[in-house]
């Protein structure tokens, strides 16, 4: 089914590409050819996505990059703006010295897709998004995280914030609290599935009216793919300065 539809997806991405790159060659102004451009991009990303899908399954460790998470988050910048909104404002903070983490091609841009459309419903009105980067050690006792140096992406908005009940329920597949026109329930059971399967977690930390920030943690890698001093639960970590 997933394959299935896909495929189906695909096609119509396709009639969006040449569609976009017709109105970018004939554009008759420079804003007009690149917002066709941003389409045509937008567009590029979802056929990306859509062969990922059709080669579900056929991920593995041989396939994955060390990828540099600032930039990558950089590059992603200008479709966060696009999908929060022009009444939201969006900045970058980043600790410097940020590792890398091992992930498949759009991977990195589907979490932070997911987290900006989250933001942009919770914040009806406009508002402002921050998002910071920083290594952090990871102690023993972790259920999910290993022992030793992860890298820790924030996603903070100021809207409307969640429940503790609602935060709790919030990484459940097609658990939703918009009406069903406006929401699939899957958008931060996408990052938290993401972020576990290469070996990382989703923590939210949020108040109702004071909004919500959702972090993102990978296991730290260098340049080479080469863990930053990973060790099995149970051992005394050693944490490096990065």
């Amino acid at each position: 089914m997933t394959a299935s539809v896909a495929h189906d997806f695909n096609n119509l991405l396709s009639v969006i590409l040449v569609c976009a790159g017709e109105i970018a060659d004939s554009a008759g102004d420079d804003e007009q050819r690149a917002r066709a451009e941003e389409i045509r991009a937008a567009a590029e990303r979802g056929a990306g996505l859509s062969k990922r899908l059709l080669q579900q399954g056929a991920t593995d460790a041989a396939t994955l990059d060390p990828v540099a998470l600032d930039v990558a988050i950089i590059d992603a910048l200008p479709l966060l703006r696009r999908t929060l909104g022009a009444d939201a404002d969006i900045s970058l903070t980043s600790s410097g010295g940020v590792p890398r983490a091992l992930l498949a091609p759009g991977e990195l841009e589907r979490m932070l897709l997911n987290l900006a459309a989250n933001s942009r419903d919770a914040m009806a009105s406009g508002g402002s998004v921050d998002i910071r980067t920083a290594v952090v050690p990871i102690p023993a006792g972790d259920p999910h995280l290993p022992v030793g140096s992860c890298a820790k992406i924030s996603f903070t908005d100021d809207g409307t914030g969640m429940s503790a009940e609602v935060a709790r329920r919030a990484v459940l597949a097609y658990y939703s609290t918009k009406d069903e026109e406006e929401g699939t329930g899957l958008g931060l059971a996408t990052v938290q599935a993401i972020a576990r399967s290469r070996g990382g977690d989703l923590r939210i930390s949020t108040t109702p009216g004071s909004g919500t920030t959702v972090s993102i943690y990978l296991p730290a890698v260098r340049e080479s793919g080469e863990p930053l001093a990973l060790r099995p639960p149970g051992r005394a970590p050693s944490i490096p300065s990065v």
